[in-house]
């Protein structure tokens, strides 16, 4: 009787697995997308943070996930989010939008302010609605 080999390699338990094509990736981003806007922003998230780890540089995947954090009150991760967008693509005006809004939201006003004054340059359409809440965010209460 001849002794059984447990020294088998990995490919005799299991297939490797098959990269995702990319319309699988687009049905899957699609559905976070409307999932995200349905307000269901949990599982949105999920779909969107699966699919960046799966195709980092998905920025689709990756906007939702940033959107889905800032809807689900994650303001520092939909910052960071936004960070990574912003310095991996630096002339996407949406990723440099939504981290001007997420500085906004944190507090962080002179980073915001500095996304402002390049949306203002370069996008002013985008700006004005920032403006707005920058300057309510950063001016003085009224005393009661």
């Amino acid at each position: 009787m001849q002794p059984y080999d447990w020294n088998l390699d990995e490919s005799a338990w299991a297939p490797k697995p098959e990269p995702w094509t990319e319309e699988e990736i687009y049905v899957i981003s699609d559905r976070a997308w409307m999932l995200y806007r349905q307000g269901a922003y949990q599982q949105a998230a999920v779909l969107a943070r699966g699919l960046a780890a799966i195709d980092p540089a998905n920025g689709y995947a990756r906007k939702t996930l940033a959107l889905s954090l800032t809807g689900l009150g994650l303001d520092q991760e939909a910052w960071e989010c936004w960070c990574g967008l912003a310095e991996s693509d630096p002339f996407d005006l949406d990723a440099v939008a939504g981290r001007c809004e997420a500085a906004i939201q944190l507090g962080r006003f002179e980073e915001a302010a500095r996304d402002l004054a390049r949306l203002q340059a370069d996008a002013p359409w985008r700006s004005s609605g920032l403006r707005f809440r920058l300057e309510t965010a950063t001016s003085p209460k009224p005393s009661r």
